[in-house]
């Protein structure tokens, strides 16, 4: 796969800076045992679960400008501190099990508290997605959310 690709098992991705998830430990569980860290980074915007719908998906993630999202068949926005200037996808199933050297796809952000917005487009089979990035400061808080949701149920 080319560095903007990443299989993911599960129905969503974890989205965070690399600082943040340097402090994960290697066999923890986040989402089981470890939750109240997990939660505590999520509430805090270090951390996001993007529901993407649907299991076992080949991403394209790439930046892109802010911009309409029309274009989108979905669009998604949510907050997040980025303390080191990269954004960080991997599979949500990673916080089962956390293996610091799980596929990873990065992409550039400005450094701080930034809005981020993922637009999805159709991708090449009905087994993978393109995912478009944006991500700029923002001085306006955006509410945390447990799950961001890609798909509109």
């Amino acid at each position: 796969m080319e560095n903007n690709e990443l299989y993911a098992a599960g129905l969503g991705l974890l989205v965070s800076s690399r600082s943040t998830l340097a402090a994960f430990v290697a066999g923890e569980n986040y989402l089981q045992g470890k939750e109240p860290l997990f939660h505590e980074l999520r509430e805090n915007q270090r951390v996001a679960l993007i529901q993407v719908g649907s299991p076992q998906i080949d991403y394209r993630i790439a930046a892109a400008p802010p911009g309409p999202t029309s274009a989108y068949v979905s669009y998604v926005e949510f907050g997040l501190i980025v303390d080191d200037e990269t954004i960080v996808f991997r599979d949500g199933y990673d916080l089962y099990e956390w293996d610091p050297s799980s596929e990873e796809v990065f992409v550039p952000s400005p450094r701080g508290y930034c809005r981020v917005g993922i637009g999805w487009s159709r991708g090449r089979s009905h087994s993978s997605m393109d995912l478009h990035v944006s991500s700029v400061r923002s001085n306006a808080i955006i509410p945390a959310s447990s799950v961001e949701l890609l798909f509109k149920p």
